[in-house]
């Protein structure tokens, strides 16, 4: 089986995501919001968004919530 940090990684190559991208990707995978990300990445509020809205619209989804069920669901 695969390490939760190893299904984000598949799922972020899957949707053509950049390194930066995947680390914003498991952070929210993770359930944390954009405070926790940018302090923990130490990049500004507005590129944390911009992240956040680039991973959405390669996703073609609109939420965290639906992102969270994407890494569930690639496990099963």
């Amino acid at each position: 089986p695969l390490t939760f940090r190893e299904t984000c990684d598949e799922v972020g190559e899957r949707y053509g995501l950049s390194p930066r991208e995947k680390d914003v990707f498991y952070l929210l995978a993770k359930g944390r919001n954009a405070k926790y990300i940018q302090e923990e990445l130490c990049i500004s509020t507005s590129t944390v968004k911009t992240h956040i809205y680039r991973i959405y619209r390669k996703m073609g989804i609109n939420s965290q919530q639906l992102l969270i069920d994407s890494v569930e669901d690639w496990k099963k």
